[in-house]
C-alpha cells in the first residue's frame, strides 16, 4: 500500500509544498504565501499552509491518507512556535475537500522544525554538516554526527540578519541617502532603486519610507537592485555584496569552530535566492571559508529545501 507524506518549507516570502510517496517521488506540488511564524497571523498562516497543501494535492483522483508531515520554517525556534504551527496544519488540512483528501479524528504525525534543519537534509541526506541560508533573511546551522547542534544569525532584522537580502536592502538604502546627501559617491542605486519602485525622484522614494516603511520583502527585493549596479560595475554595491559574503563567511566559521569541524571533513550546504542567484556573494563565502577550512566540501542546493523536509518525513515511518 501506497504511503504519502508532505514536505513543507515556510519562510518569509513563500510557503512550497511537496506531496510524495515513501520512496521520495514527488507526485504534486503548491505554493502559498509566507509562513514564518514571527511575521505572519494565525490566520495568515493557516491561509499559506492550505493553499500550498490544496495545490499540491489538486491533481489527485481519489482521496488519500497522509502518513507523516514534515515542516521547515523560519521563525520555529522553539516549542511554543513549533506546537502553534502543527495546530494550524491541522486547520488547514480540515479546511480540505474530502475527495482530496481522508482525515481521522486525530492529526497525521507532523513535525516542525527551524528551516536550517530540513535544508541541510535536503543538501546531505541527513543531519550532519552545516547549512548557511541567504534569502530574504539568513541563518547559518550545524549539526555533528553525534547529534551537536548550534545556529548562528538567524534572529531576525532587530536582533540580527546579516547576510541577508533584507541586509543588502538595507544597506543600499542606507547608502543611496548617504549618496544623495553627498556623504557617499554617487552610485547607480538611486537611479535603479527609483527604476524599481517607480518614482520620479529619491525625495518621493525617501518619503514614502518615512511614512510607509517597507517591509521585510520589500527591502529584500534591494538585493537584485544591488546585485544589478554591481554587474554594472557601481564599486559601492560591488562592497555591499562584498561585506554581506564575508558575513556569511564569518557565520560559518563561528559555527564550524563551536561544533569542532575545523579538521575534518564536513558537508556545507549553500541555500537561498541570494546565494542561489548572486555569484559574487556566494563566491565571497566560498573564499573567505576555505582559506581557513580547507577540507570543507560545498554544496549548492540542487532541489527545493522541501525536499529536506520529505525526507525527514520519510524517515519517521521507519520508526
Amino acid at each position: 500500500m501506497t504511503k504519502y507524506v508532505l514536505g513543507i518549507d515556510g519562510g518569509g516570502t513563500k510557503t512550497l509544498c511537496l506531496l510524495a510517496n515513501q520512496y521520495g517521488v514527488v507526485i504534486g506540488q503548491g505554493l502559498g504565501g509566507p509562513s514564518n511564524p514571527y511575521h505572519a497571523s494565525d490566520d495568515d498562516l493557516k491561509t499559506a499552509f492550505h493553499t500550498s497543501i490544496h495545490a499540491a494535492l489538486a491533481h489527485l483522483s481519489t482521496p488519500i491518507e497522509l502518513a507523516a508531515i514534515c515542516v521547515g520554517c523560519a521563525g520555529a525556534h522553539n516549542p511554543v512556535q513549533q506546537q502553534r504551527v502543527q495546530g494550524l496544519i491541522w486547520q488547514a488540512l480540515q479546511m480540505l475537500p474530502t475527495h482530496l483528501i481522508t482525515l481521522s479524528t486525530t492529526p497525521p504525525p507532523t513535525e516542525v522544525y527551524l528551516d536550517m534543519v530540513t535544508s541541510l537534509a535536503a543538501g546531505t541526506g541527513e543531519r550532519f554538516g552545516i547549512v548557511v541560508i541567504s534569502g530574504t533573511g539568513s541563518s547559518i546551522y550545524g549539526e555533528t554526527r553525534e547529534g551537536q547542534q548550534v545556529q548562528v544569525g538567524g534572529w531576525g532584522k532587530f536582533l540580527d540578519d546579516e547576510g541577508s537580502g533584507y541586509e543588502i536592502g538595507r544597506l543600499a538604502l542606507r547608502a543611496a541617502v548617504k549618496a544623495y546627501d553627498g556623504r557617499l559617491s554617487s552610485t547607480l542605486l538611486e537611479p535603479l532603486m527609483l527604476k524599481h519602485w517607480q518614482y520620479s525622484s529619491l525625495d518621493i522614494l525617501f518619503e514614502r519610507v518615512l511614512t510607509q516603511p517597507f517591509t521585510i520583502p520589500e527591502i529584500a527585493s534591494m538585493a537584485e537592485v544591488t546585485y544589478h549596479a554591481a554587474q554594472q560595475g557601481d564599486a559601492i554595491a560591488l562592497q555591499i555584496l562584498s561585506e554581506v559574503g564575508q558575513q556569511l563567511a564569518h557565520g560559518v566559521l563561528t559555527a564550524a569552530h563551536r561544533l569542532e569541524l575545523t579538521d575534518q571533513k564536513f558537508p556545507l550546504v549553500m541555500s537561498g535566492s541570494i546565494l542561489k542567484n548572486i555569484e559574487m556573494v556566494r563566491k565571497q563565502l566560498l573564499t573567505k571559508v576555505q582559506a581557513k577550512l580547507p577540507f570543507v566540501e560545498p554544496i549548492h542546493l540542487q532541489v527545493e529545501p522541501a525536499m529536506g523536509a520529505v525526507y525527514l518525513a520519510i524517515k519517521r515511518l521507519a520508526h
